[in-house]
């Protein structure tokens, strides 16, 4: 059986997701117990899920400096990220999408982007409806988000 898709924390909000409920039976338990996730659907250890489990990772996607990363977070990320999803699940998401979103300041979004995905964005960033790409993101790590026709 697989492990479930992943799991809503007790404020209802989304928690850890597959990728970490998958851990142990892609012989990454040590990383798994690093994470740390705990009943309500938290972790004890979010920095631990930014690290790249080959398993996970297209093989000709560069690897990404975690070193660099834990001592500046802002160090090689865009500023601004534009994703046309394909898919209106949450768990589609590629893992590039789901880090950026984890990160970002301010979430510009469509009308048709479901709430689950917004669910997805940093707990405090900004989320803003928009008809279409803003022309000046603004400061910090912005994301602009569309559906695909169809999706």
């Amino acid at each position: 059986a697989f492990p479930p898709a992943g799991r809503t924390r007790t404020n209802g909000q989304p928690g850890i997701s597959w990728r970490v409920l998958v851990l142990p039976f892609i012989e990454q338990g040590e990383l798994y117990r690093q994470i740390g996730p705990l009943p309500d659907g938290s972790a004890t250890n979010l920095a631990a899920q930014f690290v790249a489990v080959s398993t996970l990772v297209c093989p000709e996607a560069e690897a990404p400096d975690v070193a660099r990363w834990l001592a500046d977070p802002a160090a090689g990320v865009s500023r601004h990220h534009v994703f046309c999803l394909a898919s209106r699940d949450p768990d589609a998401l590629t893992l590039a999408q789901a880090r950026v979103l984890a990160a970002a300041d301010c979430v510009y979004h469509r009308a048709d982007v479901p709430p689950a995905i917004l669910d997805r964005a940093r707990a405090d960033a900004q989320r803003v409806a928009c008809d279409t790409a803003p022309a000046d993101p603004g400061a910090g790590i912005t994301v602009d988000l569309t559906m695909a026709p169809g999706a």
